[in-house]
């Protein structure tokens, strides 16, 4: 239920009846691995979020998964993903982020089941094949380190 709030402001009540309808998969196990390909999921989303979790999946996945967002979402849908990526430039160094981005990623590739953080223009390549009509990506940390990608069916 969409309610108004002081100032004008629109802020959405939760939970939505229809969101809530359309949610039933709150209780699956979404920790078993791969799980993701095979839940049965409903059709017409407006929106897929994969937040801070696609090194969970090597780049060999990333087409599976791509296709299967984009077979879920409705016509003009958005996929949208938060991620950080390794970056160059003299304020990714000057800050730290770079570092502490490289360690992550070192941790990540140490483990069997993890994947490295994504490489920008890798990801960008891999939605654009996956069939979404068009990509971008906006800078939400210093330096870039952290992007909020997104795909539009």
């Amino acid at each position: 239920m969409v309610k108004s709030a002081a100032g004008g402001r629109r802020l959405l009540a939760w939970p939505e009846p229809l969101v809530a309808d359309r949610a039933p998969l709150v209780a699956k196990r979404w920790s078993e691995p791969g799980v993701i390909f095979s839940a049965a999921l409903l059709q017409g989303f407006d929106l897929a979020l994969l937040n801070n979790n696609l090194h969970y999946f090597d780049e060999a996945r990333w087409p599976a998964l791509f296709a299967r967002v984009l077979e879920h979402l409705a016509p003009g849908g958005i996929l949208a993903i938060q991620t950080p990526v390794l970056v160059e430039g003299a304020l990714a160094r000057w800050s730290g982020v770079h570092a502490s981005l490289a360690t992550f990623d070192l941790f990540l590739r140490a483990h069997s089941n993890l994947a490295g953080l994504p490489d920008a223009a890798q990801l960008d390549a891999a939605l654009g094949a996956a069939g979404f009509a068009e990509v971008g990506a906006e800078s939400i940390a210093l330096g870039g380190a952290l992007r909020f990608v997104w795909a539009r069916k």
